[in-house]
């Protein structure tokens, strides 16, 4: 067949070309789109399908590409039948699409609601959690107050400060917007007010948290909250001997790593006490919830009592 002679395009090729590209630039748009729409839907089971519709939209990007290069080039009686065949079956491309969109939205609609479903019942399940761990609270409570040995009284105190840390992060993740985490500055600020009033330090100790984590996964806040409980716990009975001081609570991430340093002005006690100490139970117990959390923990030399502890990090 021959080449144009003339550079003039007539009127047909004119609104041919206009057709191939506006048909070009939609696929174009659909490609992306159903980019997108894959990574909203990654649990519908037609996520595939829209993967394979990808697929088919390219290819029919390629002949539009096809088409308008040979219309440019003089090929234009058999260019014009294909333009037709293509716009065809792209009709018949198109009606399917919108088959399968409707589909996948009732399939999306049964996902979202099974999923709010599940959040319902999940933030039912942290209330009614820290409801019972209230409950266990209120029982040590009525049980000290029959017990005469001021020794024993604090030990049933300790027993609730921690017994609280885990409530705190129940009723956090309560009233949080994702289950899974919940804001991790505002918990140890919580912790820290609670402890300060449970051994009457309202006035003399003060707390200041420094954090650039913001939110914790569940099972790595739950020895980490009972550490801090520690920790606070330690400083609140011993580093200050009824004296005014500070505690600092200082959070850093780095390298999928975050870094817990605690301090405090108080009295301090030495290295090899941290170390040895096998009589302290809260001592203990940092040990192994660090443990726990695949962390490390190590009493700095300093000023009244440091400690830093490194462990992993989910976000």
């Amino acid at each position: 067949m021959a080449l144009h002679s003339n550079v003039f395009l007539n009127t047909n090729e004119i609104f041919t070309i206009s057709l191939i590209c506006i048909g070009g630039c939609l696929l174009l748009l659909g490609i992306h789109k159903t980019g997108q729409l894959r990574k909203v839907i990654p649990e519908s089971k037609y996520a595939k399908i829209w993967s394979w519709l990808r697929y088919f939209m390219l290819f029919f990007f390629f002949g539009y590409t096809a088409a308008l290069i040979g219309i440019v080039k003089g090929y234009t009686e058999i260019i014009l039948v294909l333009t037709g065949v293509i716009f065809l079956l792209g009709a018949a491309f198109v009606l399917i699409v919108a088959i399968i969109g409707i589909v996948t939205i009732k399939d999306l609609k049964s996902i979202l609601l099974s999923k709010e479903e599940k959040e319902v019942m999940l933030k039912e399940i942290h209330h009614r959690v820290k409801n019972n761990l209230q409950i266990v609270s209120s029982l040590l409570s009525l049980q000290k107050a029959q017990i005469e040995s001021e020794q024993t009284r604090a030990i049933f105190d300790e027993c609730q400060d921690r017994i609280y840390s885990m409530a705190l992060m129940h009723e956090q993740l309560y009233g949080s917007n994702d289950l899974a985490k919940i804001d991790l500055k505002e918990y140890v600020q919580q912790l820290s007010e609670h402890l300060i009033k449970s051994y009457g330090r309202s006035s003399g100790v003060k707390v200041t948290v420094n954090s650039q984590v913001y939110r914790v996964h569940l099972d790595t806040l739950i020895p980490l909250g009972l550490i801090l409980n520690e920790l606070l716990s330690n400083a609140m009975k011993y580093a200050f001997e009824d004296k005014d001081g500070g505690v600092n609570v200082d959070l850093i991430y780095e390298n999928d790593k975050c870094k817990l340093i605690f301090s405090d002005n108080g009295i301090g006690y030495s290295n090899e006490r941290f170390e040895n100490d096998e009589n302290t139970l809260g001592l203990q117990l940092v040990k192994i919830l660090a443990e726990q959390m695949d962390g490390d923990i190590k009493k700095i030399e300093s000023p009244g009592t440091k400690y830093e502890l490194v462990f992993p990090l989910k976000v």
